[in-house]
């Protein structure tokens, strides 16, 4: 039903939980407008009592054979379903790597999501021994195509760590209004929360080399910001600006790449893996022959980066919990994220993102040989 009132978009990380979900997760929950909670959410009567009805009633329709039904009714068949891929339970790589030719580099990031610090280790050392393999490629082709995201460290670690000579960091610029009773009290507890001398507490590691930090702008600076012809009517409902800037450090070896970086996006790409793309072209990529150029070639991506906590709001009447994202994130032409996505710097058109890029790129060659 939430998709038939988005008219089937994907509108940031807007859904409706499942109970899966609700376990052993301590939220901020808007109960009603005058009142806000920090809890479990599944230690409310109200909510629990929902979801344990909507388990059994799913099972009795299931045993009566009516889930078709119901599929058609709401029409699920209009819903692209995408899954994670994990090594744990298929057995397949998170990454593929292929040598395209002497000069080219081609590696397909399927997933940033893990099971745990042991695959984590896995994956930067799977994503170093690439890395040291191609690192004298003139062009190093990175596919985000089929990624729908995982944790931010995947990217972070695994890769710019490794590709960088000297810090790097990218800022994002998020729309607010802080006279907001509840973004207020969400701000807070993200910063007090979620980090502990900048680092992220969520992630699997100990290491300080990714680092976050957060300013809010004055009137002035809020005041000079421009928005997007197509969404400028929005900048009413805001106040103030949160600048997220993201620092990496570089690893003790890393490859100093020194070629050219492509990246292809799709508009099945979200989440962390839009938070890649653009970190890539925000950062002021460094190598010794100076700045490393990062071009993104593909669709519009899907619009799930949004890089702050999110919103849960319990309806009042069912107990049921909805989820949202905290924060509008702006793209630098002004646009926001979550309705216009990530955009590339050159659209595949009606050719495959891939052979786009190649051509790009043989181009390139063509001109540098005459």
């Amino acid at each position: 039903m939430l998709k038939r009132v988005t008219d089937y978009r994907q509108m940031g990380h807007l859904s409706v939980m499942d109970m899966a979900s609700l376990d052993d997760t301590t939220e901020i929950c808007i109960e009603h407008e005058n009142e806000i909670e920090i809890k479990e959410l599944s230690n409310c009567p109200v909510i629990k009592e929902f979801y344990l009805k909507s388990l059994n009633q799913g099972n009795q329709c299931v045993s009566d054979g009516l889930m078709n039904d119901i599929f058609s009714k709401y029409k699920f068949n209009k819903l692209k379903m995408a899954r994670y891929i994990v090594n744990k339970n298929t057995g397949k790589s998170l990454i593929e790597a292929q040598n395209i030719s002497n000069d080219i580099g081609y590696i397909n990031f399927l997933s940033f999501s893990f099971n745990g610090k042991k695959e984590v280790e896995k994956y930067n050392k799977e994503v170093q021994e690439i890395l040291h393999n191609f690192k004298d490629k003139k062009h190093l082709i990175l596919d985000l195509r089929s990624n729908i995201g995982g944790f931010e460290l995947a990217w972070q670690d695994a890769f710019v760590r490794n590709i960088i000579t000297t810090p790097v960091a990218c800022t994002t610029l998020f729309a607010t209004n802080f006279e907001d009773r509840y973004i207020k009290v969400a701000y807070e507890r993200f910063k007090n929360s979620y980090f502990v001398e900048g680092i992220p507490t969520h992630y699997f590691t100990d290491d300080k080399s990714v680092s976050l930090s957060h300013d809010i702008s004055n009137k002035s600076e809020f005041k000079a910001l421009k928005f997007n012809q197509k969404n400028r009517e929005d900048k009413k409902n805001f106040n103030s600006i949160v600048y997220k800037t993201s620092a990496i450090e570089p690893s003790e070896n890393p490859i100093a790449f020194e070629g050219k970086i492509w990246i292809l996006i799709s508009e099945k790409t979200a989440s962390a893996a839009e938070s890649f793309a653009f970190f890539m072209r925000g950062a002021n990529l460094m190598s010794d022959d100076g700045k490393i150029p990062v071009t993104i070639v593909g669709k519009s991506s899907r619009g799930m980066f949004y890089g702050y906590d999110r919103i849960y709001l319990k309806l009042p009447n069912s107990g049921l919990v909805i989820k949202s994202d905290f924060g509008y994130a702006l793209n630098p032409d002004g646009s926001c994220v979550v309705e216009e996505g990530i955009n590339p710097d050159t659209d595949s058109g009606v050719i495959d993102a891939l052979g786009k890029c190649r051509l790009l790129i043989k181009k390139e060659q063509e001109s540098e040989d005459e």
